[in-house]
C-alpha cells in the first residue's frame, strides 16, 4: 500500500539520507518525494509502498527522530496539471478555487511554450477525499485537467479521478472543446452514480464508450473509406448508397442537378462525407439538395447542416423542438438513457438543426391501430414518394419511404440488414446497446412494426434500402 509521510526536516545535509535510510531499513519503498525550498525549507512530502506493519514502523522511527508528528490520519499530495490558456490572469479562477477549498499549494511549475496554453503543475496538499472529489469536478468546469499522482485507495477520490481521465481520453482522441469536455464531465458523472453497484462495474460501461470513441477517430481522414454503390433507376433518375464504417447509410436520389438526400450519417464524419459528394457530384454546391429524415436518431442526422430544407415527420419536428429549446429529447426524456444519448452527442459531433430548415411531411388521416400509417407524400422532380408513420418502437418520430414505381422501401432502422454489413458496421453495432441502454426505445412495438411492414411490402417484390447494412434484392438475397 501507499502512504504519505509529511515529513519535517532540519535544514542540513545528510537529513533526507537519515529519512531514505529508516525507510529502506524496514523495506519500503518511495515512490515520489516532494520538496520546494522556496516554499518550506522544512517539509518534504514522501510517497512511500509497503505493508501495513512496515508503515507502522515507518512511522515510529520518523516520529523517534522528529521528523513527523503524530496525527489521526496523514495527508497526501495530489499533483495536477491545469491546462490554462496563455493569457495573462488565466490561473487566478483555479488559485481562488483552491483558496476556497483552503487546499495549500505545496509545488508549482508552469512555463509557456508557444502553443497559446501553458501547463500549470500543481501539488495540492489535500486531507478531506470528499472535499477534494468536489473540487476535481469544479476545477474541470474552469478548464481541463490532469491527475497526475493521487491515493488509488480512496474510491470516493478514485471514482472522481477515474472519469476524469476518462473525459481527457475522448478530448483527446476526438479533439473537443473545453465546452464539450465539460459536458462529458457532467453526464460521466451521472453515469458513474447510476452504475454504483458493485455488481455492475461502471469499468465495463466506460470501456464500451472508449471503445465508440476509439472507432469515430480511427476511420477519420484518409480512413474514411465507405462502401458506393450506384443503381440507375427509370424516367432518368440514379439512386446512390454510401455505408460508411460508423453511422447510417446515406441515399441519394438524383435528377440531373437535383438531389434528394435520405439520411445523412454522423456528424463527425462530415468533411469526409462532403469531399466524396464534391468528388461524385461535381457543382454539388450549387445543387438543388434536400434532406429526408427516416427518423431522428443522431447516427443519421449528420449532415443536416447541408441542407436548407429538411422533411420530417410531425413527431420528429417536436423531437428536434426540444433541441432547440434546450429541453429532454424523446430519448433523453428516459433518465437512464440520458447520460448516454448526451455523451454520444459530444463524441459523433451532432449539431441542432435550424428549426426554419425544418417541413413536415402530413396531408392525411393518421389511424393509430395500425403500426405504420400513410400520413402524406413528397415530389421529387415528378417522382412520387410515399410517407409512412411508425409506431415509435424503434424511435419515435420514425418514417418508413416507399418508392412504389421503383418498388423501393426506405425502412430506416425498423429493418436492417445485419448478414450485409462490412466488418467495421458489424464491430460498431455491437457497441449501441451500450452507448443508448437499447436501439429501440420499445423493442416489443418494434417487434410489431417491423411484421407489419414486411407483410405489407412483401420482400419478394420490393427492393429493401436499410439504415444499415446493403441494400437487399426482392429475392432477398444481397
Amino acid at each position: 500500500m501507499k502512504k504519505t509521510y509529511i515529513t519535517t526536516m532540519p535544514d542540513e545535509a545528510g537529513a533526507f539520507l537519515a529519512a531514505s535510510r529508516i525507510i529502506a531499513a524496514e523495506g519500503g519503498n518511495i515512490v515520489r518525494a516532494s520538496y520546494n525550498k522556496a516554499v518550506d525549507m522544512h517539509t518534504m512530502f514522501l510517497d512511500v509502498e509497503a505493508a501495513e506493519a512496515q508503515h507502522e514502523a515507518i512511522t515510529e522511527k520518523l516520529s523517534e527522530i522528529g521528523y513527523i508528528q503524530e496525527q489521526k490520519s496523514i495527508p497526501q499530495v495530489l499533483l495536477l496539471d491545469f491546462l490554462l490558456k496563455d493569457v495573462p490572469g488565466s490561473v487566478q479562477p483555479v488559485l481562488e478555487l483552491i483558496r476556497r477549498h483552503h487546499f495549500n499549494i505545496c509545488y508549482i511549475n508552469s512555463r509557456s511554450d508557444g502553443s497559446g496554453y501553458q501547463k500549470f503543475r500543481m501539488g495540492l496538499f489535500i486531507e478531506d477525499h470528499e472535499d477534494t472529489r468536489i473540487f476535481l469536478e469544479d476545477a474541470a468546469k474552469l478548464c481541463s485537467v490532469q491527475i497526475v499522482d493521487y491515493d488509488s485507495g480512496e474510491t470516493v477520490l478514485d471514482n472522481t479521478v477515474f472519469y476524469i481521465r476518462f473525459v481527457n481520453s475522448l478530448v483527446e482522441k476526438l479533439g473537443l472543446e473545453q465546452e464539450q469536455s465539460a459536458e462529458l464531465m457532467t453526464q460521466s458523472n451521472l453515469i458513474m452514480q447510476m452504475l454504483d453497484d458493485p455488481e455492475d462495474p461502471p469499468s465495463k460501461t466506460f470501456d464500451y464508450i472508449c471503445r465508440a470513441a476509439d472507432m469515430l477517430a480511427q476511420f477519420k481522414g484518409p480512413a474514411f473509406v465507405p462502401r458506393i454503390s450506384q443503381r440507375l433507376l427509370s424516367g432518368g433518375f440514379d439512386l446512390y448508397c454510401i455505408e460508411p464504417p460508423c453511422g447510417s447509410n446515406t441515399y441519394i436520389l438524383r435528377h440531373g442537378d437535383s438531389y434528394l438526400f435520405i439520411d445523412s450519417g454522423l456528424a463527425i464524419y462530415a468533411p469526409e462525407m462532403e469531399s466524396i459528394l464534391h468528388r461524385l457530384f461535381p457543382g454539388f454546391d450549387g445543387a438543388d439538395r434536400r434532406l429526408l429524415l427516416t427518423h431522428p436518431d443522431i447516427d443519421h442526422c449528420g449532415l443536416m447542416h447541408l441542407f436548407d430544407e429538411i422533411w420530417v415527420s410531425r413527431t420528429a419536428w417536436e423531437f428536434f423542438r426540444l433541441e432547440n429549446e434546450g429541453l429532454p429529447n424523446f430519448r433523453e426524456q428516459n433518465v437512464n438513457n440520458a447520460p448516454y444519448c448526451r455523451i454520444y452527442k459530444i463524441i459523433s459531433k451532432y449539431r441542432v438543426p435550424e428549426m426554419d430548415s425544418l417541413r413536415v411531411v402530413e396531408g392525411l388521416p393518421d389511424d393509430p391501430s395500425v403500426p405504420i400509417c400513410a400520413v402524406g407524400s413528397l415530389d421529387f422532380c415528378g417522382k412520387r414518394l410515399d410517407i409512412y408513420r411508425g409506431n415509435g418502437g424503434h424511435a419515435r418520430g420514425e418514417v418508413v419511404i416507399v418508392d412504389e414505381a421503383e418498388k423501393l422501401v426506405f425502412s430506416g432502422d425498423i429493418e436492417v440488414n445485419v448478414q450485409g454489413f462490412l466488418p467495421p458496421q458489424a464491430a460498431y453495432n455491437q457497441l449501441a446497446p451500450y452507448l443508448m441502454t437499447s436501439v429501440n426505445m420499445d423493442s416489443a412495438l418494434a417487434g410489431i412494426e417491423r411484421k407489419y411492414l414486411l407483410r405489407h411490402f412483401d420482400r419478394k417484390t420490393y427492393w429493401y434500402c436499410p439504415g444499415h447494412g446493403e441494400i437487399m434484392a426482392p429475392d432477398g438475397t444481397v
